[in-house]
């Protein structure tokens, strides 16, 4: 499978399907590009829509355009084919890649300009509380690409100066002074260099954290047509903690704790820091948290909830 192929997978992958057991197709579910108090975007990969709801479960746009939420969610900044908005808190507090350039804008006005090895396949990941942020490259074979780590105040965002070689990772997660890479090696990190992951899988395909642990995730298919799930959850210092294997595509999300969720069979199970069950919400297909952990939820009629 391509890198780009495989890409495509695992953002399917990340969704929860609604299984008949009756060899009946299954219907992947939309999956939470981000939520706030005041709404939240999904990307529905059936229909290949990114959907807005206002927090009163109303859905309130649907676009087939790449959208990430503005200062507040369902409002939405828009990518296109020229031009790939990668943060956008307003029009003088934003990251955009346009051609071979990436442009910070700040909110004093100032702005900063620089090359991008490839704009169609830069990848903004941040952390949940918007201040920490990678840039990278969903092809990790893309030439002259590296990794450069971010942080961003009232003056807006700006680099580190931390940055190493895009080469053979392909996402990643940010939990604030660290950070998961995924890829064919994976690795954390943290003060500027890559360590291994101390976990047992053959290779990191996803990952959510948040600032004390998370998890990493791998995918594969048998030889039956099985889809599965392996779920390790980390601690910050990249040390497996637990491990979970399921025979579904289950999707795999994270408060900004770290406090890892698991949806698969219509439920969502909370974890606790070692991997046991503290609850289950019934009727499930999708979900999410918010910046200040609210949890939010798709049930599988399509309607949205806040929890309470």
């Amino acid at each position: 499978m391509s890198h780009r192929a495989l890409a495509g997978f695992l953002l399917a992958a990340l969704a929860v399907a609604s299984c008949s057991g009756t060899g009946e197709q299954e219907r992947i579910a939309p999956v939470f590009v981000a939520a706030s108090s005041t709404g939240a975007i999904l990307y529905d990969p059936e229909a290949g829509s990114y959907l807005g709801y206002s927090s009163d479960g109303r859905r309130v746009w649907t676009d087939d355009q790449a959208a990430i939420c503005a200062a507040r969610c369902p409002e939405a900044a828009f990518s296109t084919a020229t031009r790939k908005v990668l943060s956008w808190l307003g029009e003088r507090d934003m990251v955009v890649a346009e051609g071979d350039e990436l442009r910070i804008v700040r909110p004093d006005g100032t702005e900063d300009r620089r090359p991008v090895a490839d704009a169609g396949q830069a990848l903004w990941r941040e952390s949940p509380d918007r201040r920490a942020a990678l840039l990278l490259y969903a092809d990790p074979t893309v030439s002259g690409g590296e990794i450069l780590r971010f942080r961003r105040d009232v003056r807006g965002w700006r680099e580190t100066g931390e940055r190493l070689p895009s080469g053979g990772y392909w996402g990643a997660c940010v939990g604030g002074d660290w950070a998961i890479l995924t890829g064919e090696r994976g690795g954390l990190l943290k003060g500027g260099a890559v360590v291994p992951l101390q976990v047992d899988l053959d290779q990191v395909g996803e990952c959510v954290v948040g600032t004390a642990g998370g998890a990493v995730v791998s995918r594969y298919v048998d030889d039956r047509g099985v889809h599965h799930t392996e779920v390790r959850g980390i601690d910050s210092s990249g040390r497996q903690r637990w491990s979970r294997d399921i025979a579904t595509r289950a999707g795999v999300i994270t408060d900004p704790s770290g406090a890892v969720g698991l949806v698969h069979g219509g439920e969502l199970e909370l974890l606790d820091a070692e991997g046991e069950v503290r609850r289950r919400h019934a009727d499930v297909v999708a979900a999410g948290f918010t910046e200040t952990g609210q949890l939010v939820t798709m049930n599988a009629e399509g309607k949205v909830t806040w929890a309470a």
